[in-house]
């Protein structure tokens, strides 16, 4: 099923200023009570659970809610995905709901009842749906596991991943490198790849098919 097939038809009216449907912020309360809040030390880790807490909410929604549009955005292609927002697409518009205050201080907390704020010109990120709170222990953030059962660094993987992104750009037809980006996915695929969280396969094949999103090319 294509983006376009989950976006709702275009509607008159404006989403601006309204609270999400009662069902869906049900399923955001089972949510919270699966995975509640947290306090760690304000800084990019903060930042990154957060992120990691709102994907989890928008996978659970998509789940129980297929077909309406919901998601996560960027504010801009090269910015990573939001840390707060469920964003819905309805139409050409894009909306946005701010589910959580203070992502990045360490200490959020969860908006009872987020209104709608207009997003349009953002970038929509499309989220496969998934059931996160009946997975149990499957946490938006995985916990590294000991250091002794961290796989040993392999060059190889590193070499693979940036061949995949040359082949991406080639693809493509970039006629430059943006070797920002390299940096961003294969941080990402050698984070989940070494946590322990994917095998490397399935790490290389979600990161680098993030990547090839990018720049519009269709998933390996």
């Amino acid at each position: 099923m294509t983006d376009a097939e989950q976006t709702p038809e275009a509607t008159t009216e404006s989403l601006v200023g309204e609270p999400l449907p009662p069902e869906v912020l049900a399923t955001r309360d089972r949510y919270l009570a699966t995975f509640p809040m947290w306090s760690v030390a304000e800084g990019p880790a903060a930042e990154e659970k957060a992120r990691r807490w709102n994907i989890g909410l928008a996978k659970q929604i998509v789940f129980e809610h297929p077909d309406q549009g919901y998601g996560c955005k960027r504010n801009g292609a090269t910015n990573p995905v939001s840390k707060d927002t469920l964003a819905q697409q309805v139409g050409a518009a894009l909306y946005g709901w701010d589910m959580l205050s203070g992502a990045g201080t360490g200490t959020p907390t969860s908006n009872a009842n987020p209104l709608g704020i207009d997003i349009t010109g953002q970038d929509f990120e499309h989220v496969e749906g998934y059931d996160v709170i009946k997975a149990g222990g499957q946490k938006p953030e995985p916990t590294p596991p000991p250091a002794a059962a961290v796989p040993p660094y392999n060059e190889d993987y590193s070499i693979q991943f940036g061949n995949g992104c040359n082949d991406a750009y080639a693809e493509a037809k970039q006629s430059g490198y943006d070797s920002g980006m390299v940096a961003v996915h294969a941080s990402r695929a050698a984070w989940d790849y070494y946590s322990g969280k994917l095998t490397w396969d399935e790490s290389y094949k979600l990161h680098l098919n993030d990547f090839r999103r990018e720049y519009g090319l269709p998933p390996l």
